[in-house]
């Protein structure tokens, strides 16, 4: 009998290995994304999971007007992580209305400090200035709705309860 250990981010996993020891190889390899790890006779150091995300990433104001005028509408969200983070198809959605569309971030590198702003109306995105558009016709946000800010792999980031 024989215990193992798999190192994955943060989190340590010991794993039992019943059997004979002459059946489990001196050392093993492990493969991500095409890449060899690195190995050691028991642990294997496996790269950060590409969905981890670090906290400090939040909404800090959820501005709306009138249904109307979707281009005074918007959302400020800032990276106090302390460091960058690409963000790449994470979403904006409003919780409250699922079947809104929600909004799908392109490849951007969210730098440490930086407040990034997705407008609802229509307009061209500006990364260089951390400006987004929803492009959409009408307004998303009322009071009460819950703003939902998802990475792409579907985990939570963060919520934000629009205020009257």
């Amino acid at each position: 009998m024989r215990w193992m250990q798999v190192i994955v981010g943060f989190v340590c996993l010991s794993l039992f290995v019943v059997g004979s020891v002459a059946s489990v190889p001196p050392k093993v390899q492990a493969i991500s994304f095409g890449s060899v790890v690195q190995q050691t006779d028991t642990t294997i150091f496996l790269p950060l999971v590409a969905d981890e995300v670090p906290n400090g990433i939040e909404m800090i104001v959820v501005a709306y007007t009138n249904p109307a005028f979707p281009e005074e509408e918007y959302v400020q969200i800032v990276n106090d992580s302390g460091r960058a983070v690409t963000i790449a198809g994470w979403s904006l959605r409003n919780a409250t209305r699922p079947e809104q569309a929600a909004y799908v971030f392109p490849h951007y590198e969210f730098g440490e400090k930086i407040v990034i702003v997705v407008w609802s109306g229509i307009g061209t995105d500006d990364p260089t200035i951390g400006e987004f558009y929803w492009d959409r016709a009408q307004g998303v946000w009322r009071p009460g709705d819950i703003a939902e800010l998802r990475s792409q792999g579907g985990q939570l980031i963060d919520t934000f309860t629009v205020m009257e």
